[in-house]
């Protein structure tokens, strides 16, 4: 039996509050840089007007006439910005601070940290293709799935894939 799951049984509380400590830690530093550094840089807009060249560019995969320009992705039947907070950084740094703070070797959550990072990153580029089919069939719930539906979905998915990766660790561990 796992250390700390003896230690929970026990009622040792310890572990879980030492995870908490450095999951809030290592969630204060992500969103300060994010917020603070990273999204005042000029590399952040380069980064969006990249999301949104992907977008356009699955969108043409499938059979949409669209393209970008700069972090607008339009076609003749709707268009639209990729701004902050389309960017799931968010819900990557929730999930990377969940993993980096969980007790285990570092091998696994540094592979744990980018294997989640990369699925969330896909994943957002689907929900950003989503938007547009959602634009263009439905405008007037454009906002509802942007915002109210896919945001906290995304932040949802983030906390999923660290259960997946906690499943994954004390597998490894027995």
């Amino acid at each position: 039996m796992s250390g700390a799951i003896a230690d929970a049984k026990r009622g040792n509380a310890r572990p879980h509050l030492a995870f908490m400590v450095r999951f809030f830690t290592v969630l204060a530093a992500g969103e300060v840089a994010y917020h603070g550094l990273w999204r005042p840089h000029p590399g952040f807009v380069s980064y969006l007007e990249t999301l949104a060249g992907s977008a356009a560019a699955v969108l043409r995969l499938l059979g949409e006439q669209v393209v970008a320009h700069g972090n607008l992705v339009a076609g003749h039947r709707f268009a639209f910005s990729i701004v902050t907070d389309c960017d799931a950084v968010d819900a990557i740094i929730v999930f990377i601070a969940g993993v980096l703070a969980f007790p285990c070797g570092r091998t696994l959550r540094l592979l744990g940290a980018g294997i989640g990072a990369a699925a969330l990153a896909a994943v957002n580029l689907f929900r950003i293709v989503s938007l547009y089919y959602i634009g263009v069939h439905w405008p007037n719930s454009f906002d509802l799935f942007h915002e109210g539906i896919w945001q906290p979905a995304m932040i949802l998915l983030s906390f999923g894939l660290w259960f997946v990766f906690v499943r994954i660790s004390f597998r490894r561990r027995t």
